[in-house]
Order: C-alpha cells, then sequence, then structure tokens
C-alpha cells in the first residue's frame, strides 16, 4: 500500500498536471518580467540620476506583472502544498527530511500493485515540466521535490526513466506575431456592439467579468482561463453562435459565488444602464453560455441578494 506522505504528494501531482494549460496562459506574462528584469540588470543605477530613475520604472513593471503570477501561479501552489502537508512550504529542507526515510521503507515493502500507480504518476509529472518548463520562481521547492521524486520514480521504473528535465526559463517563447495575444484580442472586442444590451459599453462587461479569470477558486485554479473567457464574451455578448458552453472551474459550493457576479452585472444594469427590471435575460445569458446548471430555475433561485456572503 502506497503511504499517505506519498499519496499526498502524488495529489500534488495531480494538481500540477491538471492546470498545465492554465499555468501556461500566463507564460507571457513571465516572459514580459524576465526581459524586463534583463533591462534593468543592465543598468547601473548608481551611475547617474537617469538610470535610477529608469530602474525603478522598470522594478514597478516587474512587480505589476510579478504580482499576477504569485496570486494565479505561486500562491496555488503553496496552498495546495500547505493542503497535502507533505512538507513546510517555508523550510525546504522538509521536502527531503519529511518524505525520504518513507520513500526508502516503501521501496521495500511495496505491492505489485502499487507499481503501475507510481509509473503513471511519474509520467505525469514529467509531462508537467516538459509542458510549462518553468520553476515560478521556485527553484529552491522543485529541485528538492525533483531529487525525492527521482529517487521515487526511478526505483519504479521497467527501463531507463526518461529523467526529470531541468527547466530552462530562457526557452520560452513568446506570442507568436501572427496569434493574437489576450490583450489584443479583448481589444478588438471592447470596441464592438454589445448584442445582449446596446446600452451597455461591451468594455464594462469584459472590466466586470474579468474576474472570472484573474481570481482563483478553491482548488488554486482561475474559474475561466484566458480562451474560456474569450469564448464566453463571444457568445453572450456578441450572438457568435458557433462558441460553444464552456464550463466554469469550481470548487465545492463556489455555484451561488458566481452567479453572485451575473447578479451584480444585472443591478448594475438595471440602475445604470436603463435594462428593465427583469432577470429572464440574465438567467438566459448564464445558461446558453455555461453547462454547470442544468435548468433555469436552479439559476433563478440563486440570482438573488445574500445568497452567498463571499465578496469578488
Amino acid at each position: 500500500m502506497i503511504p499517505d506522505n506519498i499519496k499526498s504528494i502524488f495529489n500534488f501531482i495531480d494538481f500540477l498536471h491538471k492546470n498545465i494549460d492554465n499555468f501556461n496562459t500566463y507564460k507571457e506574462t513571465m516572459l514580459k518580467v524576465e526581459s524586463l528584469q534583463e533591462q534593468k540588470s543592465k543598468l547601473n543605477h548608481r551611475e547617474n540620476f537617469k538610470n535610477k530613475i529608469k530602474c525603478q520604472e522598470l522594478q514597478t513593471k516587474i512587480d505589476a506583472d510579478f504580482k499576477i503570477i504569485k496570486k494565479n501561479i505561486i500562491n496555488p501552489i503553496r496552498e495546495k502544498v500547505q493542503e497535502f502537508n507533505f512538507c513546510d512550504w517555508d523550510d525546504t529542507s522538509s521536502i527531503w527530511n519529511n518524505n525520504i526515510g518513507i520513500i526508502n521503507d516503501f521501496k521495500q515493502n511495496f505491492e505489485i500493485e502499487d507499481v503501475s500507480v507510481i509509473q503513471e504518476y511519474s509520467k505525469k509529472y514529467i509531462e508537467f515540466r516538459e509542458n510549462t518548463n518553468h520553476d515560478y520562481y521556485q527553484n529552491i521547492f522543485f529541485n528538492g521535490l525533483d531529487e525525492i521524486l527521482e529517487i521515487l520514480f526511478n526505483f519504479f521504473s521497467e527501463t531507463d526513466l526518461k529523467k526529470i528535465p531541468p527547466f530552462k526559463k530562457n526557452e520560452i517563447k513568446p506570442v507568436q506575431k501572427d496569434e493574437k495575444s489576450f490583450n489584443e484580442e479583448i481589444e478588438e472586442l471592447s470596441s464592438q456592439e454589445n448584442k445582449f444590451w446596446k446600452g451597455i459599453p461591451l468594455n464594462f462587461v469584459i472590466e466586470h467579468f474579468k474576474v472570472f479569470k484573474e481570481t482563483t477558486n478553491k482548488n488554486g485554479e482561475t474559474f475561466l482561463s484566458d480562451k474560456q473567457f474569450i469564448s464566453f464574451i463571444k457568445k453572450g455578448f456578441l450572438n457568435h453562435t458557433n462558441e460553444k458552453k464552456q464550463t466554469f472551474n469550481l470548487g465545492s459550493n463556489e455555484k451561488t459565488f458566481v452567479l453572485k457576479r451575473f447578479y451584480e452585472f444585472f443591478n448594475i444594469s438595471v440602475a445604470k444602464y436603463n435594462h428593465p427590471n427583469k432577470k429572464e435575460r440574465f438567467i438566459d445569458l448564464v445558461i446558453n453560455s455555461f453547462d454547470n446548471w442544468d435548468d433555469k430555475e436552479s439559476i433563478k433561485y440563486l440570482l438573488k441578494p445574500n445568497k452567498t456572503k463571499k465578496n469578488w
């Protein structure tokens, strides 16, 4: 039987693997951070006042972009480490100290059905590393995790195990010129007419609902990816019928929290943009754009004030 500590590490690997696409949506932001850091490193801020001012300006930009990475990647990773409790996030030596003895004991006392499980998680972790190729500025943590996982995975490999690939941050590729970045696409959409209700500017709609792609749920995932968010705007507000329904990434009991944002949109639309005080159109917006709800009645019941105390 696989020990609880190793199961906890595997739960963490599941989280990482599940978030490959989500984390990769921030590659452009990480590329910006590293480009700005490189620019700053070439300036001697003690040389003259111009360099000093430029360094401060670059650091302000770095801090703003790093805040996005911290909120959407680093903090969710830290929270999952704390939840699964296989080490102390603030003491990276605990990755080795808390687990190496358990791993060595398990190598001598495993059951045959455990082997395929270990091999599957080896594959998942390597896929995560190859497809993200970034340590998210947590190299000490991931180096420690690699160290114990290589000991575990190598022992249960039927062939020469594919070594856990090193991070190569300088290989992050910028968005290709023939691809639109999220910001470019949003800028284009903002200038179009809102088909849902012409009196509501589309840039207001985007700003109101952008929290879905900037806020993480109880599982450490954003409620919507960039692509899902753009699809929602196109389907819900521009009548792009070819767009598919999206699925909110929800933790336990978070449907009401999501609907609260739609209820706030309803209130603002009535109070500020002269929309009739009727919810049917807003209920249709939810049911036609997302597949998390089966019927309108369940949405109608929850699309009310004070259904949750949690605020966006």
